[in-house]
């Protein structure tokens, strides 16, 4: 069965790399190169056409469809045996044909019958395994999308990090500066000086290492949407959560499609189909493999209902994140109308006014949640398992 093997292998390299890093086949030049960017929705498509490991599974996959070919040689050689058949059935019939040629007649005939057998079961093997990969790679292929889609979502909520520490440095500058003027004024202590400078120090560093971790996901997505890994991205806007899918959700009518959609299912149904009946062993994989398919089965409507309460959970997380939006706006105006009377400090409405910028940060963020986890039901109902 090399088809088989074949098949088996190819797997163990697909899943093998899923989780490992794809290299890079550009050169790094110092030669400045034109930005480029992806929207979200274009994520998908991209990745199914440019990506290596897409392409490397695709051409792999095309290697083995010798399926036609295969066929179409079975179906001359079957041919010819029924017609040879038919012949020696007509001599079996002869009354005048000796018995000698009958007996030669028959035993031709059991033995066409078996070799029909055998050409039968071989085509349906070869055509099964190669059906077999084909959902493996396809499988494989829409998780590197999926991955992809996760990094775009990923770079935003690093992006909404970034700004609200730096937003914030603004405030730790200040206190620095009130710090040391009033150390030089004898008024404070130098440990508060150095208290405030560690501060500082303390967010810088936090600063970086969510610049460094959002340059990470830039190169893993170039080389996810099959550009080289120094090129320059820039992400498109952040979809607005998809409420009217949400809205239109029916977990019974979903459950049955995401079921008859899923590729672990189908996967474990083609690979019982090229087993056979015929040792203990096959039939032991038969059973253990229905077995696999009924626990799939349950994981799938256990992880749809789980997912669909996540949705409900983030989308009370997002109102009460814009109800606090709009109490810290409310606040703002009215420090601002303080401020401008001369009964609030700069120092006082510049925190308040940071409080309202943290608030938006969040509300964003919050949108971005909801927008993963609506994502994350339809991958599902698409026919993947679940991400962890």
């Amino acid at each position: 069965m090399k088809v088989r093997k074949q098949a088996v292998l190819f797997t163990m390299v697909v899943l093998f790399a899923l989780n490992t890093t794809v290299p890079a086949f550009a050169e790094d030049t110092a030669e400045k190169k034109t930005p480029y960017t992806i929207e979200y929705s274009k994520v998908e498509q991209t990745v199914l056409g440019n990506n290596l490991q897409v392409n490397s599974n695709m051409l792999s996959l095309d290697s083995l469809d010798n399926k036609n070919e295969l066929k179409k040689k079975y179906e001359n050689i079957l041919d010819t045996v029924s017609k040879t058949s038919q012949s020696l059935t007509a001599i079996l019939n002869d009354p005048d044909a000796s018995e000698e040629l009958k007996t030669v007649a028959k035993g031709t005939s059991v033995t066409l019958s078996t070799l029909s057998k055998i050409l039968d079961m071989q085509e349906d093997t070869s055509e099964d395994d190669f059906e077999l990969t084909d959902l493996q790679t396809d499988l494989a292929n829409y998780q590197i999308v999926r991955t992809a889609q996760s990094l775009f979502s990923t770079h935003y909520q690093l992006q909404y990090n970034i700004e609200d520490l730096t937003d914030s440095r603004a405030l730790l500058e200040n206190t620095l500066s009130t710090a040391q003027t009033k150390y030089n004024l004898k008024q404070g202590t130098s440990l508060d000086v150095a208290q405030a400078q560690d501060a500082l120090n303390t967010l810088d560093c936090s600063i970086t290492n969510l610049q460094n971790q959002s340059k990470a996901i830039d190169t893993e997505m170039n080389i996810l949407l099959g550009h080289s890994y120094n090129d320059t991205i820039v992400f498109g806007n952040v979809p607005n959560p998809d409420t009217d899918y949400t809205n239109k959700i029916d977990l019974n009518s979903d459950l049955t499609a995401a079921q008859d959609a899923s590729y672990n299912i189908k996967i474990k149904r083609k690979q019982r189909a090229v087993l056979s009946d015929e040792t203990y062993k096959e039939k032991d994989k038969k059973n253990a493999l229905n077995d696999d398919m009924e626990l799939e089965l349950q994981n799938i409507g256990s992880s749809l209902d789980k997912q669909y309460k996540t949705i409900q959970e983030k989308k009370v997380v997002l109102t009460a994140k814009q109800q606090k939006l709009a109490t810290a706006e409310f606040s703002q105006e009215q420090a601002l109308k303080k401020h401008e009377a001369g009964i609030l400090s700069t120092m006082d409405y510049a925190k308040i006014r940071y409080n309202t910028l943290s608030q938006q940060y969040s509300v964003k963020a919050a949108m971005l949640g909801l927008s993963q986890e609506i994502e994350s039901y339809k991958w599902i109902m698409r026919g993947l398992p679940a991400s962890n």
